[in-house]
């Protein structure tokens, strides 16, 4: 990561060439990460768009995140696209302190709540998603928790995939991140 907005500055590790461009990144936004370097979101204006379109449904998202105390928002984008219809990893839309997910836009999961977020600490998050069910796990520490959506999950079209806000509904994270991941497979 180079922390600025160069295009295509925030390298794919993958060779599938979804690159990043930052969004009112500077310097000051790289700082030490979970593994090597990460990202400081301020939750207004700075994110990370990726480049290339791709489809999931089997899939996996996964990232380190970290969130104060007093900058938990309900529905911040961590991982998030709205191209035709939302799809991404967020803080629960629901209950305060919850992880939660959007699925092609679909109520049955951006009401549901997953497991509990905990503030000033590095947490592990994974969304591991089938065609019917998806499983949210949370690790900090000491504390694992997990919840699993059962529901109908189609595939998904990513594209403008954003790393720290759904920009289209202007809820930017307020944290830092590293090592964000999408696969298209189930990983456990």
């Amino acid at each position: 990561e180079d922390g600025n907005t160069t295009s295509g500055g925030y390298k794919d590790s993958t060779g599938n060439n979804h690159d990043g461009t930052g969004t009112a990144m500077t310097g000051a936004s790289d700082l030490p990460g979970q593994v090597g370097r990460g990202q400081d979101f301020d939750g207004v204006n700075n994110f990370i768009n990726l480049n290339g379109s791709f489809a999931l449904v089997s899939s996996t998202m996964s990232t380190w995140y970290k969130v104060g105390t007093f900058d938990y928002e309900g529905c911040d984008g961590l991982l998030f696209t709205r191209t035709t219809l939302a799809t991404g990893l967020n803080t629960s839309c629901g209950t305060s302190w919850r992880m939660g997910y959007h699925w092609n836009d679909d109520s049955a999961t951006y009401l549901w709540d997953g497991p509990t977020i905990y503030a000033d600490v590095w947490n592990y998050v994974v969304l591991s998603l089938g065609g019917a069910e998806a499983t949210v796990y949370n690790y900090s520490g000491n504390n694992l928790g997990s919840s699993t959506n059962v529901t109908t999950h189609a595939t998904s079209t990513m594209s403008s995939l954003s790393i720290g806000a759904d920009v289209d509904q202007d809820r930017k994270f307020n944290g830092q991140m590293d090592e964000v991941r999408v696969a298209s497979l189930i990983r456990s």
